[in-house]
């Protein structure tokens, strides 16, 4: 009976020994995981050896500093709302992390950096400045090739060009058009879109000017004035006015009296005095129009879209790219949302 009694007593210290040996694994309850059966690891079939057991945390999986005991685990089960919550202090997922975070640093544009054979996009158009200042200056757009992304023969791959936005001003002596480059779009091959500075920084600092091919900081066009036909309309109005203002004082006399004043008598036809006044009245009118309106009107030089130039980078530009990043295509399932959505 005694030799019964300790062979029981080993038993029941075996069975516990056993049942102990599931939660050895960094203090961690493996049959908690939620594997799924028949991977060897529940207690259908063949009884496993857990003291053989060498937990290895997967790749996905995050631990607490603090508790390295607290570990989130891939989710194993079908059902994603069956999951515990992750226990506190563990580190975000990826996709929860902030911009700057997830940021990686790909390339660099230095400062005063020279991309050669850019194009302009658009047809830019430089106003004249008045008074020293350009009023509602055009906008413009430079695009630049991946041939045309190199520093000293090193290439740039994986970005397959950039497109240049800023805005133009015009020289009326020179006949040439100058502008500042405010902001770069950079796309890359998997269609992720990078642009600098960010869209919405307040009071951005121009980043790039432009030049022709031969480096001069002024691309020549064609002027584009309406001076010729304005002055043409100013002299003949203000002409015919003059004129008739004229013929209607013909036909008034001076007279001067001892105290030097004058006095005017009307000693010709009153008809003729009424007609050259309503002339010279509806001919000022037009001109006060024509001034108006002139006044609104501005000149500017033109240069075509196509135009082979050179653009100058002013300060470095560092391009970091963002895995979760806005795309061209994110590939999304459209059709079968549109399916769900149909009645």
């Amino acid at each position: 009976r005694g030799l019964v009694a300790r062979l029981e007593k080993r038993l029941e210290e075996l069975q516990g020994q056993e049942e102990s040996s599931q939660t050895s694994a960094n203090g961690y309850d493996i049959n908690s995981a939620g594997i799924p059966t028949g991977l060897g690891y529940d207690q259908t079939g063949s009884p496993v050896d857990y003291d053989q057991v060498v937990w290895t945390n997967p790749l996905e999986a995050t631990v607490d500093p603090t508790d390295p005991s607290k570990i989130s685990l891939p989710d194993f089960s079908l059902n994603p709302d069956e999951l515990p919550a992750p226990a506190a202090g563990i580190a975000r997922n990826a996709t929860e992390k902030s911009k700057e975070e997830r940021s990686i640093k790909a390339y660099t544009i230095p400062d005063n950096a020279t991309l050669l054979g850019s194009i302009s996009m658009t047809a830019m158009l430089g106003r004249i400045p008045v008074g020293g200042q350009v009023v509602d200056p055009y906008p413009f757009k430079i695009m630049v090739g991946p041939e045309n992304l190199s520093s000293n023969g090193i290439k740039i791959p994986g970005l397959n060009g950039i497109k240049m936005s800023g805005i133009a001003k015009g020289d009326w002596t020179l006949s040439c058009v100058s502008g500042q480059i405010e902001s770069m779009t950079f796309t890359f091959q998997d269609g992720t879109l990078v642009t600098f500075p960010e869209p919405g920084a307040s009071g951005a600092e121009p980043i790039a000017w432009f030049s022709d091919k031969y480096g001069i900081p002024c691309v020549t066009g064609k002027r584009i004035t309406n001076a010729p036909s304005y002055l043409a309309q100013r002299i003949g109005l203000t002409a015919a006015s003059s004129y008739s203002k004229a013929k209607a004082d013909a036909e008034f006399a001076t007279q001067t009296n001892a105290f030097g004043g004058s006095t005017q008598a009307l000693t010709g036809d009153p008809t003729v005095v009424a007609r050259n006044d309503a002339i010279s009245s509806g001919l000022d009118e037009v001109t006060d129009w024509l001034d108006e309106r002139q006044s609104n009107s501005f000149d500017a030089i033109y240069v075509e879209p196509g135009t082979e130039i050179v653009v100058h980078v002013t300060e470095q530009i560092a391009i970091d790219y963002d895995p979760e990043g806005r795309k061209v295509n994110h590939y999304a399932d459209l059709s079968r949302r549109s399916d769900y959505q149909l009645d």
